[in-house]
């Protein structure tokens, strides 16, 4: 029976060791998990700040390139504008070249018919004065 108790105790002994050592591995590897853990948590925190500021970073150039196209915007409306504000000064001159065109038509031909009519009254003119001639031709032919 020693030697049953001797295996026994020889038995505990090795299975306490083996138990021993498989703690000392689980608490090692517990250890080993927390720091995974921690670090897994460290990178997830700084792929989340910088994940963060890099959606600031883009946010502040989505609102740079929308008030960029709001004034683009605002300024395309103004061209607009000035477009059609040009479109009705040039309809305006357009309106006063062909009001202009028809005066001076009209200028051309009262011109034309003040010419045949100072035409006119020269020969009048030159037929009434070779009749005063002929008149005072005629009266002083008839005093001599």
């Amino acid at each position: 029976m020693v030697a049953n108790n001797a295996i026994s105790i020889q038995h505990e002994k090795e299975t306490e060791l083996l138990r021993s050592q498989f703690q000392q591995l689980v608490e090692l590897k517990d250890m080993e998990l927390q720091e995974l853990s921690r670090r897994l948590t460290q990178l997830t925190s700084h792929q989340k700040v910088e994940m963060q500021s890099q959606q600031e970073q883009y946010q502040k150039q989505v609102s740079t390139l929308e008030m960029d196209i709001q004034q683009w915007q605002e300024k395309l409306k103004s061209k607009e504008m000035e477009m059609g504000w040009l479109e009705t000064d040039v309809e305006g001159y357009e309106v006063k070249i062909k009001e202009q065109s028809d005066s001076i038509k009209r200028m051309e031909q009262e011109n034309i018919q003040l010419k045949q009519q100072l035409n006119q009254y020269q020969d009048e003119n030159e037929q009434m004065l070779r009749l005063i001639h002929q008149l005072q031709s005629e009266m002083h032919n008839l005093h001599h």
